[in-house]
């Protein structure tokens, strides 16, 4: 996971506390839900700065992730 504090510009790399890949993010504010393989889903809700693995309910891949008014 990367993360950018300036449109884009910079990248800087974050620890995502997971060794399988990711394949889809979704953001809204400061909070982030990252998706990928064996149901591996990630949240962080400080930008990016920090990831913490949540059940996805599932060990198959997720390709996609999507956030809309309301999502928390």
């Amino acid at each position: 996971v990367y993360r950018s504090t300036n449109g884009g510009v910079n990248w800087a790399a974050m620890t995502s506390s997971t060794a399988q890949s990711l394949s889809s993010i979704a953001l809204r504010g400061d909070t982030a839900v990252a998706v990928g393989g064996t149901g591996t889903a990630l949240r962080s809700t400080d930008g990016g700065l920090a990831w913490a693995a949540i059940s996805s309910g599932t060990s198959q891949a997720l390709t996609g992730v999507a956030s809309g008014p309301g999502a928390t």
